[in-house]
């Protein structure tokens, strides 16, 4: 698998400006708005995104998604939720080549 930075995914992501309906597995497109969006508590997001009803938090990994993966994005997204108060309910996405065993059945 070739080597590539989480930052080499991110500015190839915001180039692509977002998912189309028919091909993520969501109901409706997603648009990126913004890379590194920042956060009161100095946390960064990777990639911000939303559609017609969901704002997106895109965590991106290097190599694999592990719990700790998983526990970084439901803090970002708790933090989005309690500065933000957003309208529109949050959904995290992580990305990553791989998912590891034990995250994996957890979820």
């Amino acid at each position: 698998m070739a080597e590539y930075l989480e930052k080499d995914l991110q500015d190839f992501l915001m180039e692509y400006g977002g998912f189309s309906a028919e091909e993520n597995y969501f109901e409706d497109e997603i648009t990126f708005l913004e890379k590194e969006f920042s956060l009161e508590n100095h946390r960064r997001i990777d990639i911000l995104g939303e559609s017609r009803n969901f704002v997106y938090i895109i965590e991106l990994k290097r190599n694999i998604i592990d719990a700790n993966a998983l526990v970084q994005v439901l803090k970002y997204k708790t933090a989005f939720e309690t500065f933000l108060k957003p309208q529109k309910k949050v959904r995290c996405i992580l990305v990553a080549p791989e998912i590891d065993s034990n995250t994996h059945n957890a979820i």
